[in-house]
């Protein structure tokens, strides 16, 4: 599962390693990867990984995504994200 974000300050990366290594222990057959892109860059390399068919699994959004991209490219997960966590 790789997974994108801009958090660059101190904290969530740390968090999310962590969150990744324990999932992964609960389940040995899969691998987490973050991916820490700087938010100067986030909005061009987002697009350039969409278009070139390299996106990871999971993509924070904000307004560089506008209705077409999210249409063509996306599958909302609001749903799945308001679901009681079992983590």
């Amino acid at each position: 599962i790789r997974f994108a974000h801009w958090q660059l300050e101190n904290g969530p990366r740390e968090a999310f390693d962590r969150l990744a290594r324990e999932y992964m222990a609960m389940h040995p057959g899969v691998k987490v990867m973050q991916i820490a892109i700087p938010e100067k860059i986030y909005p061009n390399w987002m697009i350039t990984q969409l278009v070139g068919g390299t996106a990871p699994d999971i993509i924070q959004t904000r307004g560089e995504a506008d209705a077409e991209r999210l249409a063509r490219y996306f599958v909302p997960l609001g749903h799945l994200a308001s679901r009681p966590n079992p983590y």
